[in-house]
Formats: structure tokens, C-alpha cells, sequence
């Protein structure tokens, strides 16, 4: 049996970044998507992490705009 389950949020947009809980980190929601730019957001986010400021191409994938949180 096989699911294929390919989640996203309601607006279509990946959750990238910081949680709530500290130090905990996600990205996901990518949808069919996330083989080909999972390499990529890895990259952006190891930079926001070990730099501490969040690219700024991160931005529209930031939970709190599905958590109403801005």
C-alpha cells in the first residue's frame, strides 16, 4: 500500500523557520516540491541558523502568518 501523501497549508505556501520552541527549526509543506528545493531551503535555513538573521527570501514562509501570529 502506498499513501502519497504530499501535505501543504491551506495557502499553498511552505512553513519555514523557527518554532516557537527554541532551537527547533522546521520546513515542510512543500507539496510536490520538496525533492527538488529541499536542497536549497537546507541551505537557507543552516545560514539563518548559524548566522542568526533569517534570509529575506524566507520571509513569506514564516508559521506565523498560518498561526496569526505576526
Amino acid at each position: 500500500q502506498w499513501a502519497g501523501l504530499r501535505p501543504f497549508p491551506q495557502d499553498r505556501l511552505p512553513l519555514i523557520g523557527q518554532t516557537s520552541i527554541k532551537g527547533l527549526y522546521w520546513a515542510l509543506g512543500f507539496y510536490r516540491s520538496g525533492i527538488l528545493i529541499g536542497p536549497y531551503v537546507g541551505e537557507l535555513m543552516a545560514e539563518g541558523i548559524l548566522s542568526g538573521g533569517w534570509p529575506r527570501i524566507l520571509k513569506p514562509f514564516d508559521q506565523r502568518r498560518v498561526l496569526g501570529k505576526n
